[in-house]
């Protein structure tokens, strides 16, 4: 059974070079580019500014999964177009961070006994403002796996109110015990 989606076309803009070959995806624009990795039983159709993913025999499995094809296909038009943006809060008592001058580590100091350095992921830009960090790249996985492991190193605390969260999360801050 195939999805809506699957059966939708990805339109191409104009100024997005997308060429397959080898099973992969090869979607550039000036000097951004990301590469896609497509199973052997999917096909990519060209045509006038569409993008068409379809099946090559109709296999239940990979029917399924088509659909999240098209949308890691047009995930990634998006990057290479505008790219991908992530913002995460964080708040607590003394807690600051940092990038390095060399821009390959984010220093995190959450109140923990030692500083906590975090290499930052090639094809990923950092940028700090006050308790904001503006986490931008082309690859929406390498943005929004980056994001997820910053959110583990200080997890949100409901009880305190601290941690690390993504911008414009429902945080909820909940009452401690209850005298009697």
């Amino acid at each position: 059974m195939l999805s809506r989606i699957s059966k939708k076309k990805i339109q191409i803009p104009s100024s997005i070079n997308v060429v397959f070959s080898d099973g992969n995806l090869n979607i550039s624009s000036g000097s951004t580019s990301v590469k896609v990795a497509i199973p052997t039983e999917i096909s990519i159709l060209i045509d006038d500014g569409l993008l068409a993913v379809k099946l090559i025999d109709e296999n239940l499995k990979l029917g399924a999964i088509l659909g999240t094809y098209v949308r890691i296909v047009s995930a990634a038009i998006k990057g290479v177009l505008d790219g991908h943006k992530v913002s995460l809060k964080f708040s607590g008592v003394g807690f600051k961070v940092d990038v390095t001058s060399d821009k390959k580590f984010l220093v995190l100091s959450l109140g923990f006994s030692h500083m906590i350095c975090v290499e930052i992921p090639q094809g990923v830009t950092i940028s700090v403002s006050g308790d904001l960090i503006n986490i931008s790249g082309v690859d929406i996985h390498a943005v929004s796996n980056f994001a997820a492991l910053l959110c583990n190193v200080k997890r949100y605390d409901p009880y305190k109110g601290k941690g690390i969260v993504r911008d414009g999360a429902f945080r909820i801050v909940k009452d401690g015990k209850k005298g009697k």
